[in-house]
Order: C-alpha cells, then structure tokens, then sequence
C-alpha cells in the first residue's frame, strides 16, 4: 500500500507551546520507519503556529532530504532565523508488511545535543500503524496511522505522550497536475488547551529522483 507520507515532515514540541523542526521521513510530530530510496529527494517548505492566546506569530521552515543507497537518509533543515539543523534515519529490519528505523534528529552541530528515536511500522490492509521512542529533553512514546481518504490523499493521527503530551492529525493532498508536488494540512490538538494552545501548520513539498 502506497501511501502520501510527507517525506522529511516532522513537528516536535518546544515547552509545550510552540513547534519546533525537524526533516525526516514523518506524519507530523513523529518519525516514521519509512525512509528514501536511494537518490530520491524531498524539498519543503511549511508555516506553522500556534492560536493567538499562546503565540501570535507565524513561523517557517524548509528542508532538503536525500535518500542514500536505500537503507538511509540524510536531512538538512533550516527555520529562517536561529539556524540550521541536521537529520540522520538509518532503516534497520523490512519485512513485508514492516520495517524497523532509528535515527537522530535537529543537531545543531554542537557537542553531542540531539533527539534520539527508534520507530517500527506494521501495514494492516488500509491502515498503516507506527510507534516508538523519542528522547529529546525528556523520554516520551508516540503512536500514530495514517490511511488513504479522498482518492488519492492521505490523512494521518498521531499522539506523542510524555510531559506537555500532544496530538495531531493532518491531510496531504498530492495535485495530479504536477507529479511530485503535494500540500499539506495539520492541526495540533493539545493534552490541556489553557497552557498549551492548539496549534495549525499548513506547507508544500516537492519530491524527485536523481
């Protein structure tokens, strides 16, 4: 089953109220398994924030991914105002119906400061299901799936737990017009709306082949 993953799309949580990047393969927030193959590219672009109580203003971010001989991909983001970042996925087990990753996430490239994560993904008839680990500033789960709706787009659900626990759901939405170019939709639902807000992300990408 193939479906529109946003390759190199993820949203971590930054104190519980704001997004911050990330450029794996992705749904929103979370890591997926799934990686590039090998020469195939992702460019994206994507605004995000948060409702007006928490945050008024509207951040950006765009990335490049590479996927290098199929069993990894590397990830270069950049959010327009404090800095770059840099992303490493490396696939461990694939079987026919799942597959196995690890990774490190938003190096800044200063001293040993990163996310880690392991993730794995089992494909059960129309649903995808993915979870796994992410350590950031503390230890957290995540669980998510996404599914086909609409013909041809791809909708997704997912929840990372943990302090200032959070969830979202999103669509992408390939245009026929242009193969490869997809947009995509998100909003975040929070574990407590006062102190954390609901937050909204909308962007573009572009995949490719070298």
């Amino acid at each position: 089953m193939k479906l529109g993953i946003k390759a190199s799309l993820a949203l971590a949580l930054v104190g519980g109220a704001c997004i911050a990047n990330a450029s794996v393969t992705a749904l929103t927030m979370i890591p997926v398994a799934d990686i590039l193959g090998h020469r195939e590219v992702t460019v994206g672009y994507l605004a995000f924030g948060n409702e007006a109580k928490i945050d008024k203003k509207i951040y950006h971010y765009g990335w490049v991914t590479v996927g290098i001989g199929d069993v990894a991909e590397f990830a270069y983001g950049d959010d327009f105002e404090k800095g770059q970042t840099t992303h490493l996925k490396v696939k461990l087990l694939e079987g026919d119906n799942y597959m196995v990753s690890a990774g490190a996430m938003n190096y800044e490239g200063k001293g040993h400061n990163t996310d880690l994560f392991a993730v794995g993904r089992y494909d059960w008839r129309n649903l995808r299901f993915h979870v796994g680990y992410w350590k950031s500033d503390e230890h957290r789960a995540f669980f998510g799936v996404d599914f086909p709706v609409f013909g041809d787009c791809t909708g997704s659900l997912e929840w990372i737990a943990g302090p200032g626990a959070y969830g979202w759901a999103s669509l992408n939405v390939p245009i026929k017009q242009l193969p490869g170019f997809n947009l995509w939709l998100g909003a975040g639902l929070p574990s407590d709306a006062e102190t954390q807000g609901y937050q909204y992300t909308f962007g573009f990408w572009y995949g490719f082949k070298l």
